[in-house]
């Protein structure tokens, strides 16, 4: 008890000798970043946010859930809700504001060749935070002493050992004790006052506590190429990825056999981004009470190219979205170059990434090239340089023939002096060729809602294929082809969005796309055959959202193998109607002089922040529970 009262009384006054920026502590080297910034200003926020709702007496809110609670499997637990009323608590906010900083930096490469991360919080002058510390040290059974640095334990996890028994006698064997010893990259722990630091191994943590206690002057808040950086005083989070020095470091790890990040994100970032052209990307989040923000800003340097950021560097035509019917489950627009650089940058893309992915044969380009010469057609100049933007449309449910998976409807833009006799001439033998079946079959046709709809035999499952204007649509249900034409007459998406309180770039900038919460699971059945969406831009470029309207939200079209397994027993159809209320998700991108600047955005609606927690409870609720606890226990000390 006495060492308590000690610490409670202590650690605000050793929290005063502490930096005064977090990034004091990290080398100036540091290849990437992440930092939580004024947290005082960030439990101000959140307080406005909950303030007058439920959170602000959380027990009674979750008990009050409990009496009207009709579905016994809540019964089982609600951990996603408690712990927001615990984080949500006046209580945690107070002590939110105490904290001086929190950040986690990637080092670089012991002589091991180990990556070197650690991740370190600045108590300040919050007890609670400090003595959470303590608890979970003292408390953890597995920890030991691996080494010492200054005075300081070090601690990683050990095995327990075994316990022996005397066979004759039934008692434990005498036991000898040996000193754990260090692993070469694992979670590794240390504390002193007013520091808490998670690491990979030893060494990260002697460069933080070196710089802690003094003894190295030079830090990332000393380096001149990112004062900029450090002097963003706007609370929220904040970070950066030196590109270039992380491609280095990951060359230099893959040299020694050591791998850092999976081979083919590795490859896309020479190959397809390369990161001499993007040198360097930084983050900001915010929240705010109207809403949470996300700025993406990738430095570019003109001197080199990029496959990816080279594609799409054009303008994005304001009607390209039209292509979205109001119910869609996900889309994305892209706007390409101008038409003297676009065919060169479509058939670059494809290059690297055929290079990326290892294909084995001819480019895409070296393919595209023999087949112009063996038809006597010029693709690239009469087609490709035609298609001023692209989208991806993912339709909520596809009636499409047993055991075939959904691909995203496809859409091209084209330039409005295209001749579409040219393009429905080119577009059987195209598809002929690319499956590789010889000589092209007539299309078939039919009107569906006023829309000329045609179909190409293809292996598997028809093409469909129709035109709205200069819009061309392909997909796999002819229904959702005709529905996407019949939406390009109109802008029925960009109005729902703003009926649902999104705060719509300029159509000048960017164009307007839409999604739906299901439409973020249906990605991972997409991405099964679709590895890789492009998600780069251009200064009026690429555009995503996904917007929650309840309006939107048809029951029963989740992709159930996609349900995270932590929703337990919860089936697609109650997911799809419980995230239905949510405001809308938006995203867009704008090009600039030497920066692609990419926002998401999450408006809390025309209800505000107060609606929004109140839509968000029932959602908490059910986050994470699962099975019955046959012990019922709380779920901080459940193991």
């Amino acid at each position: 008890m006495r060492t308590a009262l000690f610490l409670i009384i202590t650690f605000p006054s050793l929290a005063s000798a502490q930096p005064r920026e977090v990034a004091e502590l990290f080398p100036p080297s540091t290849v990437a970043y992440a930092e939580l910034r004024d947290p005082s200003a960030i439990g101000d926020s959140l307080a406005a946010i909950v303030k007058d709702t439920p959170f602000d007496d959380g027990l009674k809110l979750l008990h009050d859930r409990k009496d009207a609670n009709k579905d016994s499997r809540l019964f089982h637990g609600s951990p996603g809700l408690s712990w927001a009323t615990v984080f949500a608590s006046p209580e945690m906010l107070a002590e939110v504001r105490k904290i001086r900083g929190a950040a986690v930096g990637f080092l670089g490469l012991t002589k091991d060749h180990e990556p070197k991360v650690a991740a370190c919080v600045l108590t300040g002058e919050s007890t609670a935070a400090a003595l959470l510390v303590k608890v979970y040290l003292a408390n953890e059974a597995t920890f030991r002493r691996v080494d010492t640095l200054d005075g300081v334990p070090i601690f990683q996890s050990r095995a327990t050992p075994a316990v022996g028994f005397d066979p004759n006698t039934g008692k434990p064997l005498p036991f000898e004790p040996k000193p754990a010893t260090e692993g070469p990259c694992e979670p590794t722990y240390a504390s002193v006052p007013g520091l808490f630091i998670v690491a990979t191994n030893k060494e990260a943590i002697a460069d933080i506590l070196s710089r802690y206690r003094g003894k190295l002057k030079e830090s990332l808040a000393t380096q001149t190429d990112f004062a900029p950086f450090v002097a963003d005083r706007h609370p929220g989070m904040k970070g950066f990825v030196r590109l270039a020095e992380f491609v280095k470091v990951c060359d230099a790890a893959k040299k020694a056999e050591k791998e850092i990040v999976d081979a083919t994100a590795h490859a896309y970032l020479k190959l397809v981004v390369n990161p001499k052209a993007v040198p360097v990307l930084t983050a900001r989040a915010a929240m705010r009470t109207d809403g949470i923000a996300l700025t993406l800003n990738a430095q570019r340097d003109a001197a080199y190219r990029s496959a990816l950021l080279d594609v799409f560097d054009g303008v994005l035509p304001a009607d390209a979205i039209r292509g979205c019917p109001a119910n869609v489950a996900g889309a994305i627009s892209v706007g390409f170059p101008a038409k003297p650089k676009r065919a060169a940058a479509l058939v670059n893309l494809a290059d690297a990434l055929a290079k990326v992915e290892g294909i084995v044969g001819k480019l895409p380009g070296e393919w595209l090239a023999d087949a112009e010469k063996s038809n006597g057609l010029n693709v690239r100049e009469k087609y490709l340089a035609d298609i001023r933007a692209a989208s991806l449309i993912f339709a909520p449910k596809q009636e499409l023939p047993r055991n075939l998976e959904p691909w995203p409807l496809f859409a091209l833009h084209l330039e409005p002096g295209a001749n579409p006799a040219d393009w429905e001439s080119i577009l059987p033998p195209w598809f002929a060729a690319v499956a590789g079946t010889g000589k092209p079959e007539p299309p078939s046709s039919e009107t569906i809602h006023g829309i000329k709809v045609w179909t190409l035999p293809h292996a598997g499952a028809a093409v469909h294929y129709a035109r709205a204007e200069s819009t061309w649509v392909f997909g796999q249900d002819r229904k959702w082809v005709a529905a996407c034409c019949a939406a390009a007459k109109g802008a029925a998406l960009a109005g729902e969005l703003t009926k649902h309180g999104a705060k719509l770039p300029r159509e000048s900038t960017i164009a307007f796309a839409a999604g739906l919460p299901n439409g973020l699971m249906q990605f991972a059945t997409v991405q099964r055959q679709f590895q890789r969406l492009g998600s780069s831009s251009s200064p009026n470029g690429i555009d995503f959202g996904i917007p929650f309207g309840g309006a939107f939200l048809p029951p029963g079209i989740l992709d159930p193998q996609a349900v995270p397994a932590a929703n337990g027993p919860f089936s697609p159809d109650e997911l799809a109607k419980l995230f239905g209320p949510l405001p809308p998700f938006t995203a867009s991108a704008t090009r600039m002089a030497d920066r692609l600047s990419v926002e998401f955005r999450w408006d809390f609606g025309p209800a505000g922040a107060k609606g929004f927690v109140a839509k968000l409870i029932p959602i908490l609720e059910k986050i994470g529970t699962g099975e019955p606890n046959p012990n019922g226990r709380g779920f901080l000390f459940d193991r």
